[in-house]
């Protein structure tokens, strides 16, 4: 991971309005030059394993 921000979004959180939220997150990240990454979580499970693996590449 060569970002030193990861987000892990949810697509449905808000019903469906964190799309428009990440969106926001985005084009601020973007305009201040920072260097991130991101997934959109599928799931529960899938979001735990995007932590883990995450963590261990932090560690």
């Amino acid at each position: 991971m060569s970002a030193s921000v990861f987000f892990i979004v949810n697509p449905e959180a808000q019903h469906g309005r964190a799309v428009a939220t990440w969106a926001e997150v985005q084009q601020y990240m973007d305009a201040q030059g920072h260097k991130y990454e991101y997934s959109l979580s599928t799931d529960l499970e899938d979001v735990e394993r995007l932590a883990r693996t995450i963590s261990s590449i932090q560690a």
